[in-house]
This record gives C-alpha cells, structure tokens and sequence, in this order.
C-alpha cells in the first residue's frame, strides 16, 4: 500500500507532452550542452527514478567495446525490482558523444559536477524546471524529477500500450500503482480491460519500448496543448471502438457523420 501512496503523490507530477519534448529538444540543441541533452535522452527512455538515474556509470551503458548498449537491466535502489531499459538510437547517439567529448573512463558516472561527482537530485530537479520552461510552461512548479519518468509512460499509455507493460517498464510492483501513479480515471480502466484480452499474446516489454519512440517525428509533435489533448481523445475512442466501427466512422463524409450524429 505504501508504493500506491507514493505513486499517487508523484505521479501529480506532470509529464512532458510530444510537443513539448520537441521544444525542450530544439533548446537544448541550440545551447550545446551534450551532458544535459544526453541526461533528458535517457532521462525520458529509462523512466528511471532520479536517484537511480543520477547514478548510471559509463560500464551501465556501454559495452566493452565502447558500442551504447540498446537493452540492458537494472536493479532499482528503492524496491530492489530489475527493469528492462531500452535507449533508442537518438539517445545512443548522445551518450556516445557524451563519453567520447568528455573523455569518461568506463567506471565513471555519466553525468557529473565538476567531472567528479553525480548530479545531485536537488540540482536535477532545478533543470528539470528550466527544461519545462524551454517547453513554454508557464507553472514550472509542477514539474520535477518525476516529471521525465512519467514522460514516456503517459506517452506508452496515449498510444494504446498495455497497462501490464507500461507497470513492467516503471518496475511498479502492482497495476494498482501504476493506474495511481498515471493518473487513470474508472472509466479509462474499464476500457482497457475490455480492450485487452488474455487469449491474445503479450508482446514482450522489451519489443514494445522498442517500437514507440518519442523521438521520431510524430504527427502530433507541431500541435498545440488543446490540439494534442483533442488528438489523445480521439486516440482513446478508437481504442474503444471496434476496427470495423473505426473504419466505417471514418469511410463517411464530413456531412454523412454530422447527420448520424445529430448536429446539423
């Protein structure tokens, strides 16, 4: 029950929308800092808390041969649970020329003060603020570490992800705990229950963080907030909706559908 409490308290953390990733991306591209563009990279595809984030070492991400790894697992410090950890190739990218620029040794923290000393969470909680005003938030005081863990669940979810895997990559001990920690209405529940079914196969946790990147060009990275928001609701009713009812919605004239719905 603990874990629940804590998932319910920060998971009132706000995450980061697709759109707003991208401006986050733009800014820090444009101020050249590769430690922090390669810290919000792995940052947003680990969803690692802080405190295990702030402590990766090179030889956590790296092969001997100095290649990135693209799956790897970890131990949480807080439950003791392993996840899998999947870097996309844009974070491999940055961690590779973040070792390489700044001439890490393999037993060496990835990101650091002064080169010596990891990043403190008090001091990843202030740029987590500043990446938030990058993005064009107003209310950065609703951010913080959290806010980038929960970045990509929420992101995973949007796209119709299953809870079951989503739960499995925040190394959540219960389902209850992530519907908590992600801020999941009743209703939203219900849907995905029957949505998902036991007698389909699960696709692996690995195979799923491979195949949703939030750092390809998605159709509704240029989009507003209400704009993004009105996309995610007519994601989720065509999760509910059956295929055939999707395309047959969808086969009808802008006039057709207004007439079936009773708004002309």
């Amino acid at each position: 029950m603990q874990e629940e409490i804590l998932g319910q308290e920060q998971g009132q953390k706000q995450g980061f929308l697709p759109v707003e990733v991208k401006r986050i991306m733009k800014s820090l591209v444009k101020q050249g800092d590769v430690m922090e563009t390669a810290l919000f990279h792995i940052a947003i595809d680990s969803m690692l808390r802080s405190s295990d984030l702030l402590k990766l070492r090179v030889e956590t991400v790296m092969y001997q041969s100095g290649a990135i790894k693209e799956v790897f697992s970890l131990t949480q410090s807080k439950t003791g649970r392993k996840v899998t950890i999947v870097l996309l190739e844009p974070t491999r990218k940055w961690l590779k020329r973040l070792i390489q620029e700044q001439n890490k040794q393999f037993g060496d923290y990835l990101f650091t003060v002064n080169g010596l000393f990891p990043i403190h969470p008090n001091w990843y909680r202030r740029i987590v603020k500043k990446w938030a005003k990058f993005a064009g938030i107003s209310n950065v005081e609703e951010y913080s570490g959290h806010s980038t863990r929960r970045t990509k669940a929420m992101f995973l979810y949007r796209r119709g992800v299953k809870l079951g895997t989503i739960s499995k990559a925040l190394g959540h001990k219960s389902l209850t705990a992530t519907i908590l920690y992600l801020g999941i209405e009743e209703q939203e529940v219900v849907n995905d229950l029957r949505q998902n079914s036991l007698w389909r196969p699960e696709p692996e946790t690995e195979k799923v963080l491979k195949q949703h990147s939030l750092w390809q060009d998605q159709g509704s990275y240029g989009q507003s907030r209400s704009q993004q928001v009105q996309f995610e609701q007519e994601t989720r009713i065509k999760r509910v909706l059956s295929p055939e009812m999707v395309a047959r919605l969808e086969s009808l004239s802008e006039e057709e559908l207004q007439e079936r719905l009773g708004t002309n």
